[in-house]
């Protein structure tokens, strides 16, 4: 018989790179669009309406697809600080300075890592 049984296991991808400050997650809504779109873990989200369009927010937590006919609801980091080389745009694109002090602001860190083999 056995005392405890495994729910899930997590295998460290090193995109958080530090504790501080903590990472903490939110839901956010991904709006369907005209195609379906796939998104990596790390991707970082953009505002999308107001004045504020198209500044970065967020990064996503999870692997997610967002397809055509609803909006997705997913995780995304509100907080933290993670591995530069492994946060990218949607178009797996490298960081700009202007989103780097934009995610700043945000309590958004990134950091120079070395990549988890």
């Amino acid at each position: 018989m056995k005392k405890y049984d495994t729910i899930a296991e997590t295998k460290y991808d090193g995109l958080v790179a530090h504790a501080t400050p903590a990472p903490l997650v939110f839901s956010v809504v991904l709006e369907k669009g005209s195609a379906a779109r796939s998104l990596k873990r790390g991707t970082i989200l953009t505002k999308t309406k107001g004045e504020e369009e198209g500044i970065a927010y967020a990064i996503l937590a999870d692997d997610v697809t967002v397809g055509t006919e609803e909006d997705v609801v997913c995780t995304a980091y509100r907080t933290g600080h993670f591995a530069r080389n492994l946060v990218m745009n949607e178009d797996g694109s490298a960081v700009t300075d202007e989103q780097e002090d934009s995610l700043r602001l945000y309590g958004i860190l990134l950091s120079d890592a070395i990549p988890v083999e």
